[in-house]
């Protein structure tokens, strides 16, 4: 008989977003390809932290499941975990071993370009604090260069931390012009062009400096309104 081979429990402090994990646990799965999708079960995290299953390829006797942990929101949905079986009974201890993991990253990205901001690159994304943590206990994550991500209207958005990795720093947020020809990256040629990424041509614009999370939203905020001309 089909069941649910995955509720709400099964993910602790995680939202299950997406269940499609509807199986016969006593059939072989090559008798149930029809029901072997790609996106067959999402469950999302505090952190932010993202936890997926898919059958690859779908509906194919020889396929796998696939299960993947995506923390970046900029990564392009590439895992940065992720575990294959055939049975349902190894999947159950790899979800399980997935939730412990997805619980147990620290920080939070604070910034996502291309869904928060609406940019139309994400060169760097790297700006993962916790936010309910003081910034002076988190000099690790205080980095010269934390995000950067640019618009098509000819814009790059930088956020830095100077000096780097000191408590006393401070965000360091610019706005600059490019002024590069567009150029086709072969990695997205099939896609769509991109502009060529060269900081050395990059000229000041705007240039804002804060030292709270809060603040650094809103400076961001702003910076995106100009960029695109609102």
């Amino acid at each position: 008989m089909k069941t649910l081979i995955f509720t709400q429990k099964d993910f602790g402090l995680g939202t299950l977003r997406e269940n499609n994990m509807l199986l016969d646990p006593e059939l072989p799965l090559a008798d149930q390809v029809d029901d072997l999708e790609e996106d067959l079960l999402w469950a999302t995290f505090p952190n932010g932290v993202h936890l997926w299953i898919g059958w690859f390829p779908a509906h194919r006797a020889d396929g796998e499941f696939a299960v993947g942990l995506v923390h970046n929101p900029d990564a392009g949905g590439v895992p940065s975990h992720e575990c294959r079986c055939r049975s349902i009974s190894e999947l159950q201890g790899i979800v399980k071993e997935a939730v412990s993991i997805a619980v147990g990253i620290k920080g939070l990205y604070i910034l996502a370009g291309y869904n928060e901001l609406d940019a139309d690159w994400v060169w760097l994304n790297e700006l993962v604090l916790e936010a309910d943590r003081p910034l002076e206990e988190q000099t690790a994550s205080l980095k010269a260069e934390l995000f950067e991500a640019a618009f098509v209207e000819g814009y790059v958005l930088t956020v830095g931390w100077i000096p780097a990795h000191d408590p006393n720093g401070r965000f360091v947020l610019s706005l600059k012009r490019t002024r590069g020809e567009w150029v086709l990256d072969p990695a997205y040629s099939d896609v769509v062009p991109r502009r060529e990424r060269k900081p050395e041509s990059w000229e000041p614009f705007m240039e804002k400096q804060c030292r709270s999370i809060p603040e650094l939203k809103m400076i961001v905020k702003d910076f995106v309104r100009v960029a695109k001309g609102q």
